[in-house]
């Protein structure tokens, strides 16, 4: 069970109690910049790395300050349906006082650091750019993208906790999504391993990042590859510190050199399921990747 530690329940209420001081005030146009991708695309590493460069401060899964902002964001501890725990969030659930309150905890914590910027990862927050725009309004995203057949496996690798916990409510969340999104409910029942649920969850989330890349949501977007990440890191992090505006790091470009190897079979050397649906089929030929 994915209680919060002790030591997350105390972060909550620190942060929930700097959401309340009225006299910090958050610079007009002041926003976090949020990596962004479906679980198991590589985001951990990038943010990893990203924590070496000089002027940028990172938040890797911040959900302790998730939850001072709002009980509905917290979708991992037990008693999920019971406090309202949502996926996907819009801008219908920001309020002005959530919103200030929400500005003046990622930013306090921005002022603790005194770089130039600060960058959050938290992978469930592509079904969740609208309510962060909402919340910041000048907010840039950056996105990763890994082939959907490695990340269905690499979901399937961790187990049945990822689909079982809180009674599969994530996926049973996953589904009224997909509904929404042209996937027939006799589809997704027949939706029994890992890997074809993770196919299901990496095509929504995928999809819901470049629709609002596509409505032009954010104030900046940027699309990157994992593949390129582990191919040629010296030019994928130069184009983050463009899009960043800072400068490049050679600690960045050591870590990277150091540290990034395939450590699990490709895309090609996996087998594809029978259940895949023809959404996931043609946004992996969109993006250019294999297909079933």
């Amino acid at each position: 069970m994915a209680y919060p530690s002790l030591r997350s329940r105390i972060g909550t209420c620190l942060y929930g109690g700097i959401g309340t001081f009225a006299l910090l005030r958050v610079p007009d146009g002041w926003s976090p910049v949020f990596l962004v991708g479906c679980a198991r695309s590589g985001t951990t590493i990038t943010i990893d790395l990203m924590r070496t460069h000089r002027q940028i401060q990172v938040l890797d899964e911040p959900r302790h300050i998730w939850r001072a902002v709002s009980p509905i964001t917290d979708i991992w501890a037990p008693g999920v349906v019971e406090r309202g725990g949502r996926i996907e969030m819009d801008e219908t659930l920001v309020t002005s006082d959530l919103a200030a309150r929400c500005r003046r905890m990622f930013y306090g914590r921005h002022l603790l650091s005194q770089r130039k910027i600060l960058i959050e990862k938290l992978p469930i927050n592509s079904f969740r750019i609208r309510f962060l725009q909402s919340i910041f309004g000048n907010s840039s995203f950056i996105h990763l993208i890994r082939h959907g057949l490695e990340v269905a496996n690499s979901i399937r690798r961790t187990g049945p906790k990822w689909y079982g916990r809180n009674d599969g409510w994530r996926w049973l969340s996953l589904c009224e999504i997909a509904q929404k999104a042209g996937m027939a409910k006799s589809f997704l029942s027949g939706c029994h391993s890992a890997v074809e649920k993770g196919l299901v969850e990496w095509t929504l989330c995928v999809e819901a990042c470049r629709t609002a890349r596509k409505d032009k949501v954010s104030a900046g977007y940027l699309e990157l590859r994992y593949e390129d990440l582990l191919s040629d890191p010296a030019s994928m992090f130069q184009d983050i510190a463009g899009f960043l505006d800072v400068t490049p790091d050679d600690r960045l470009l050591a870590a990277a050199r150091s540290q990034l190897d395939r450590r699990n079979p490709s895309a090609a050397e996996l087998t594809w399921p029978k259940n895949i649906h023809e959404k996931t089929v043609q946004l992996l030929r969109d993006l250019d990747y294999s297909s079933p």
